[in-house]
């Protein structure tokens, strides 16, 4: 069988609210050139059944360390050129959505390019519109090194990336993609489509607010790896990222979005 221009990865465990929604929205691809894998983490719900459904899914299910883990084993048996990570509560916004980024994938090998992303429709957990959100390569490239100013959701990597199991560092449990990214584009820049592809429900695990010290924790490692300076940043994002975990031990993580979303805030990574 010859390799498919595109991979997706979809991760999932206990996925059943929001799966369907996630998969229709591959399945109505006008692009039919795809490798769809979904790693299950051994959901206990319906999500397998729902799974089932889709001829067109490849999917393993079994626990998982995170994930990371999840991902990485899923890089396994994905044959594609190009491959994609799709939230399992996250949709392509239209059935072009594959289609309306080839040239861009194509421009970008031209050119030596090996991760190529766009801008992202932020949604709440209804699927209601918050915003449009995304930087060109020329302005996300100057923050890079101090936050993630790339949007994963709809971002592409060449499978060469993950040649000889270079894969995400699975002792990351919530930036392992911002690690990898930097990883990837310490040597090379980042190529970028101006439109959105990847409708991306905003609450995922790097917003959830009683985790916001191991995300500190977590980028001040990562700084350190990665040779960044200075290595223990204090910046606006890091005294945010204090508050809502001080106020998530006084509130929990439901009374901190309920404050959030009184005052209109909306946690994004």
């Amino acid at each position: 069988m010859p390799r498919a221009k595109i991979g997706i990865v979809v991760a999932t465990y206990n996925s059943e609210r929001t799966l369907r929604e996630c998969l229709d929205s591959i399945l109505a691809q006008n692009f039919k050139d795809i490798y769809l894998y979904i790693q299950d983490g051994g959901s206990t719900d319906e999500t397998l059944h729902i799974i089932k459904e889709y001829e067109m899914a490849r999917f393993s299910s079994e626990k998982d360390s995170g994930v990371y883990n999840a991902w990485n084993k899923a890089l396994v048996q994905v044959d594609a050129e190009w491959i994609t990570f799709l939230g399992s509560d996250d949709y392509f916004s239209s059935p072009s959505a594959l289609s309306s980024v080839i040239e861009h994938l194509d421009a970008a090998r031209e050119r030596g390019i090996n991760i190529v992303y766009g801008k992202n429709n932020l949604v709440d957990q209804s699927g209601a519109y918050i915003a449009e959100v995304g930087l060109p390569w020329e302005m996300a490239s100057v923050g890079l090194k101090n936050k993630m100013t790339i949007r994963h959701p709809g971002c592409f990597h060449h499978a060469s990336l993950f040649d000889a199991g270079n894969g995400f560092d699975e002792s990351y449990k919530v930036i392992g993609d911002y690690h990898f990214i930097l990883r990837a584009l310490r040597a090379q820049e980042a190529g970028f489509y101006p439109f959105s592809v990847v409708s991306h429900r905003v609450g995922g695990l790097s917003n959830k607010p009683s985790l916001m010290m191991s995300i500190i924790r977590e980028n001040f490692r990562l700084r350190k790896e990665l040779a960044l300076s200075p290595v223990y940043l204090v910046d606006s994002i890091f005294l945010k990222r204090l508050t809502l975990f001080v106020l998530s031990v006084v509130l929990g993580d439901r009374g901190v979005m309920r404050l959030l979303s009184v005052y209109g805030g909306a946690v994004k990574k």
